[in-house]
């Protein structure tokens, strides 16, 4: 609607009483003891946004466990890499990237953060796309949404757009390639169709993205070992980036409020910001939710606390795997007609099938101790 046409609108200020100089502090402690509202007593006494903590599932005690756990891990920011993913957080002209990576034990470790501002700042995730190998990138549809589909365009089915933020009944992500096409979207010839698309619940996302910082999931490097030029009310300025992305995170609140404006008064699930846009929160959730495109959004195993995983997740070469998944792994293997279950194939001093691979004696070449009998197979008793 043209600014002409809006309806007047009256813009007031509230002073907090802070400022106030009939107003004491020791009344101000004496509101705060007695307060049984803590919201109406931050708004209205100390001019400040109030979420109950109980709402804001992540601290720095969170955050700096992730870190320390990071360290532990040997994890390191990155200038180069391959096989990761990448969230985009889009902004006018400002763009939040978070890129990670999948470790061989399920978890996840944080490889680079990047605030980019500029005239085009998507011709700069385009350079992150091909420096850090990114298998899959979800960006934000709005605000704008040309740039977002230009960039898509460059990197097909490697790049999706978040068109909806909306509630679902069943599940947390619906991706367009994989939807089956309505009736409209038949008659749309391909070429302008938005096909690598999703629709998100963005409570359930949000809500599993921080969770994994909770879990301490996450494994993130050196805080202050990744500085940046960042802008501060219009103030360009060096600064480590990932400090800045732990108050975004702070900031962000799961709530359980009444739906008044549908007037159904049912609670309704939403994702609040505290004070301040979180940038950093939705980008690390779009990063998680291009992870989930490749691994699904179910836990994970946990590791196994040995150096290496146990001699079972060596052999299979999989470090990290806890013993009793990796002894699973073998009986699973080689049941039925399998190369490991046959007299030709190579065994150890404990009369074990060498694990994965082994040389065939029959067939002269190396072979999967899984992998299915040949026509010269002949099982041992």
């Amino acid at each position: 609607m043209p600014r002409a046409q809006r309806p007047l609108r009256i813009r007031s200020i509230h002073f907090p009483q802070m400022l106030s100089p009939t107003i004491s502090p020791g009344e101000i402690l004496d509101a705060y003891n007695a307060a049984t509202d803590m919201k109406n007593f931050f708004n209205r006494k100390l001019g400040m946004p109030w979420v109950d903590p109980s709402q804001t599932p992540v601290t720095l005690e969170h955050l700096n466990a992730c870190v320390e756990a990071g360290r532990e891990a040997g994890v390191t920011w990155k200038s180069r890499a391959h096989g990761t993913f990448m969230g985009i957080d889009q902004m006018g002209q400002f763009n939040v990237v978070w890129i990670k990576q999948r470790r061989p034990d399920g978890r996840q470790q944080l490889v680079h953060v990047e605030e980019i501002s500029g005239d085009d700042p998507f011709e700069r995730c385009s350079e992150l796309m091909e420096l850090y190998g990114v298998l899959i990138a979800v960006v934000e549809l709005n605000p704008n949404y040309n740039e977002a589909k230009r960039f898509a365009n460059r990197f097909p089915g490697r790049v999706f757009i978040c068109n909806s933020f909306g509630h679902l009944d069943e599940g947390m992500i619906r991706w367009g390639d994989l939807s089956r096409l309505n009736s409209s979207d038949r008659r749309t010839d391909e070429a302008a169709r938005d096909r690598f698309t999703l629709h998100m619940d963005q409570y359930k996302c949000m809500q599993w993205a921080l969770s994994r910082f909770v879990r301490t999931e996450c494994l993130m490097p050196d805080p202050h070992g990744l500085v940046q030029e960042v802008i501060d009310n219009g103030v360009k300025r060096l600064a480590p980036v990932l400090p800045r992305a732990f108050v975004h995170f702070t900031k962000t609140a799961l709530v359980s409020e009444k739906d008044e404006e549908g007037g159904t008064n049912k609670f309704k699930r939403v994702v609040r910001k505290i004070g301040i846009d979180p940038h950093h929160s939705y980008a690390n959730m779009l990063c998680d939710v291009a992870m989930a495109r490749a691994y699904g959004t179910a836990g994970f195993i946990l590791s196994d606390p040995t150096p290496g995983g146990g001699e079972q997740a060596e052999r299979l070469d999989m470090p990290g795997l806890p013993t009793h998944v990796a002894t699973l792994i073998e009986q699973i293997s080689l049941k039925g007609d399998v190369c490991g279950r046959c007299t030709s194939y190579q065994y150890d001093a404990e009369g074990q099938p060498v694990m994965p691979a082994a040389p065939c004696a029959l067939r002269g070449f190396n072979t999967m101790a899984a992998d299915p009998g040949c026509e010269l197979f002949n099982g041992r008793t």
